[in-house]
C-alpha cells in the first residue's frame, strides 16, 4: 500500500506539473485525446488515479505479465 500511495503521488505531481503552463497543458491534453481518451476522462484523471487499488494493480499484472505468453530477448555483444 505504501508503494502504491507513493507512486500515485508521484504520478499526480507529474501530471500537475505538465499542466503548469499552456504549452504543457496543450501537449498533455493533445496526447490524451490522440490516444482516444475523452475530455471528461482527462479532467477526472487525478481522481481516477486515487481510486486505483493494490488489487487493481495485481489484476493488471496477472493479465499482462504472464510468463507463458511473454517474449524475452537477450542482447549479446558483437564478436570482434
Amino acid at each position: 500500500p505504501e508503494l502504491l500511495a507513493r507512486t500515485q503521488t508521484r504520478l499526480k505531481a507529474s501530471l500537475v506539473f505538465d499542466r503548469d503552463d499552456t504549452m504543457g497543458f496543450g501537449t498533455d491534453l493533445g496526447w490524451w485525446l490522440t490516444l482516444g481518451g475523452s475530455l471528461a476522462d482527462y479532467e477526472n484523471m487525478l481522481h481516477a488515479i486515487d481510486r486505483v487499488s493494490v488489487k487493481d494493480v495485481a489484476d493488471v499484472l496477472r493479465k499482462y505479465l504472464n510468463p507463458h505468453t511473454s517474449t524475452t530477448g537477450i542482447l549479446l555483444p558483437e564478436v570482434q
